[in-house]
């Protein structure tokens, strides 16, 4: 069966949980959130979540998610800027083309909605992300900061810019 891309809405929140979840607990250091953090929020936080992240994207293979993307607009620049968050696959579907899918399924939802770019943050020393990234257009902006829970890496900004329909 192939993998399936699907878009979560917020009556999918364990789905959306049960995920994310495995994502932190796989790649701790590459998520700006903590695992025992996230395992403590109620119900609704994780219906919230779904609601502001549009799209949150899950790979799904005969049962089992294994991978997560989501996009989410930012309203403080004076460009129409989102950023492509919570990009994770589980180690046993890694080398498929899943990142990839579930990449260009948020760069399709951006375009769609007009987006000047898209931009993404991958922590420094995650070089297959990277590697991911820039194959699918994004580059390096210069621009960094420190990373939310590792005081010694650091977050690395990358941005693509995005084909308007005009």
């Amino acid at each position: 069966m192939p993998i399936i891309i699907e878009e979560l809405g917020p009556d999918q929140w364990q789905r959306y949980r049960a995920v994310r979840l495995a994502a932190l607990a796989d790649s701790p250091d590459f998520f700006g959130s903590a695992h025992a953090d996230e395992a403590a929020f109620d119900e609704t936080r994780w219906r919230d979540r779904l609601r502001r992240r549009v799209p949150t994207l899950v790979a799904h293979d005969t049962g089992v998610d294994c991978g997560l993307a989501g996009g989410e607009p930012d309203d403080t620049q004076p460009k129409r800027i989102a950023w492509l968050v919570s990009m994770w696959v589980s180690p046993s579907h890694r080398r498929h083309g899943i990142g990839r899918r579930l990449i260009e399924a948020v760069i399709s939802w951006a375009e769609q909605r007009e987006f000047e770019e898209l931009r993404l943050h991958v922590t420094e020393g995650n070089d297959p992300a990277r590697l991911l990234y820039q194959n699918l257009g994004f580059d390096m902006t210069g621009s960094s900061e420190p990373h939310p829970r590792v005081p010694s890496l650091r977050e690395l900004e990358m941005c693509r810019p995005l084909k308007l329909s005009r």
